[in-house]
């Protein structure tokens, strides 16, 4: 019974985990139409390119308008481009000032 118990303690954590891998604040369409996800960080004055499954030509704004306020977009987050096998290629604009670890990881 114990076994069991863990067992489900386990698959509700993974699941728990799996989600918030790919969780996000906002969501916005760039110049061509590509949607790219963003989470806030710096108290809610910056953004952060987060993780999805990006394929294509990715060219990431210097700033994006949510609700009427512009946002400089500032960082590329922790695995935001992981796994991302389909990408030919990324614009990154000079408001990047930091890009995470494993921003890139596995990419082909």
């Amino acid at each position: 019974m114990e076994q069991l118990k863990l067992k489900i303690l386990l698959s509700v954590l993974i699941c728990i985990v799996g989600v918030k891998a790919f969780a996000y604040d906002i969501e916005a369409k760039n110049e061509d139409g590509v949607t790219i996800y963003y989470n806030w960080i710096n108290d809610k004055t910056e953004l952060e390119v987060t993780t999805s499954k990006y394929s294509g030509n990715i060219v990431i704004p210097n700033s994006i308008t949510y609700e009427d306020i512009s946002y400089s977009v500032t960082s590329i987050g922790d695995w935001a481009f992981s796994d991302c096998s389909n990408l030919t290629e990324i614009t990154i604009p000079n408001s990047i000032k930091s890009i995470g670890p494993r921003a890139f990881r596995d990419c082909i």
